[in-house]
This record gives C-alpha cells, sequence and structure tokens, in this order.
C-alpha cells in the first residue's frame, strides 16, 4: 500500500531522508517552516521531524491530534506510542560486525571499547550564528546520543556515566564532550565527539584475546593474545580486514532504518 510521509525539515539530515524515501519510490511531502502548507502534514500516513533539534517538541506539540506513527531524529522525554526516535546507527553494518565478533568468542571476554570521533564544523565561518552553536545541546546533543544508543544495543544498560563538556572554539553549545560509561555487565566505555579537530574517526573494540580496530575505512581484527617476540608479548596479527567506509556505513544504516520504521 503506498502511503504518503510528511518531512519536516528541508537541508541537512531531512535532505538525505527525503532522497531515501524517494528513492524506495515513496510519495514524500516536505514541509519547510518557511512556505510549507501544515494541513498537507495533517493529511499525509506518517511524518519525519528532521528539523533542527530544538523545534522537536513544537512539532510534536502540533500533532498532538495526529493518529500515526512519527519518526524523530533526536530523542524525546514523550512515552507517546507513536513516537519512535531515529537510533540507525544499531542498524549499521559495523554494529553487525561487532555482534557476530564479539559471539565469536575471537576477542575472548570484552573488556572496552572506544569511539573517537571529530571534524572541524565549529571552526566554520557560520558556525557561531548557527542553531547548533546557540540552541542545542551542543556535539553530544548531535553525535553523542546517537553513539550512546549504539553502545546499549551492543552490551545493554550502564550502570555509572560520566559526561565533560568543552568549548574549544565559541562560547555557545559544547563543542566537545568525553563520556565515559561503565556498563552492568562491567565492560568500560569511552566516547569522545568534537565539532573543534581535524576528521578524524577511531573506534576499537578490546578484548582478553585481541582486539579490533576501525579507522574510518578499514575494520581491522587482531588475536591471538598468545604472541610473542623475542620471548616478549607483541601485538597480535591481523587476522581479517573488512572494507567498510565511515560515511557509507552511516548512510546506509540511516536507509535501513527508514526501511524497518516504513514497514
Amino acid at each position: 500500500m503506498s502511503i504518503m510521509i510528511a518531512v519536516i525539515g528541508k537541508t541537512g539530515q531531512a535532505g538525505k531522508i527525503i532522497s531515501i524515501l524517494q528513492d524506495l519510490n515513496l510519495e514524500v511531502y516536505v514541509y519547510y517552516y518557511k512556505d510549507g502548507d501544515w494541513q498537507k502534514v495533517l493529511d499525509c500516513q506518517a511524518v519525519i521531524i528532521a528539523s533542527p533539534t530544538y523545534t522537536h517538541q513544537e512539532y510534536l506539540d502540533r500533532l498532538a491530534d495526529f493518529k500515526d506513527k512519527i519518526l524523530v531524529e533526536k530523542p524525546t522525554v514523550s512515552k507517546d506510542e507513536r513516537v519512535t526516535t531515529n537510533w540507525n546507527f544499531q542498524y549499521s553494518e559495523l554494529a553487525k560486525i561487532i555482534k557476530v565478533l564479539i559471539n565469536s568468542g575471537k576477542l575472548g571476554q570484552i573488556l572496552s571499547f572506544e569511539v573517537n570521533t571529530s571534524h572541524g564544523l565549529a571552526f566554520k565561518d557560520n558556525y557561531k550564528s548557527s542553531w547548533r552553536c546557540l540552541k542545542s545541546g551542543g556535539v553530544q546533543e548531535m553525535v553523542g546520543t546517537h553513539y550512546i544508543q549504539f553502545v546499549k544495543s551492543l552490551f545493554g544498560s550502564a550502570n555509572y556515566t560520566k559526561i565533560i563538556n568543552r568549548n574549544i572554539v565559541s562560547p555557545g553549545s559544547p563543542d566537545m564532550v568525553h563520556l565515559i560509561m561503565e556498563m552492568d555487565n562491567g565492560i568500560i566505555v569511552d566516547l569522545k565527539h568534537s565539532y573543534a579537530g581535524a576528521c578524524f574517526n577511531k573506534i576499537i573494540l578490546i578484548g582478553t584475546n585481541g582486539f579490533m580496530d576501525y579507522n574510518g575505512e578499514e575494520v581491522k581484527i587482531y588475536y591471538p593474545r598468545e604472541t610473542y617476540k623475542d620471548g616478549r608479548f607483541t601485538t597480535p596479527p591481523c587476522q581479517q580486514i573488512i572494507k567498510l567506509d565511515y560515511s557509507k556505513n552511516w548512510s546506509d544504516s540511516l536507509k535501513q532504518s527508514i526501511k524497518i520504521w516504513i514497514n
């Protein structure tokens, strides 16, 4: 059955979602606050809120009488059964690789998981006057929330968290965050995200018998622990290399999450 989906938003993440829906041959009504027709939104069978984060609650309030499902790009405090948060990272190829690797036992008992992502958005001329700088919770809200859910999908709940926010470039929303989590199963998670550095992507999974290292281009898997050189421990051999482009990994996960939500 064909349905009409309204997308609230026009550029950025909204633009990516619109392209995905069109590739899926779905009818899309794009609502933009400057020239949109709100009645056309209400006439649709599903709504995706992909506007700036600070507007999400406003649009949810306006959709109070909307009977069908709603997808929101960032988490809300709503317990409304119509509302789903687009946690697309859990549908990524990287998530599949990590789950298979953990279940294989090749790395032994999992000890820690580290994520370090960065790029220089805060140095852009228009950043200081943008809503991301002035009206958001900073890089933690924009990026970190998705990685927290990614971690939960892999390792379950946390019993301890500590968050450190910093402003490197401007006095607006924090453009750097460091989050430490201890999961209920004892795994230590270290998440670092920044809008104030060179482009850098690193994800490391460490176990008692080996580790996985992802640099945004390749996933490399190393084991076993009992590897020696001149009688001393040395880095285990790389047993497997999987090509995985960082941008494609996340864009494919976005497409997959949209398809799952629609169905």
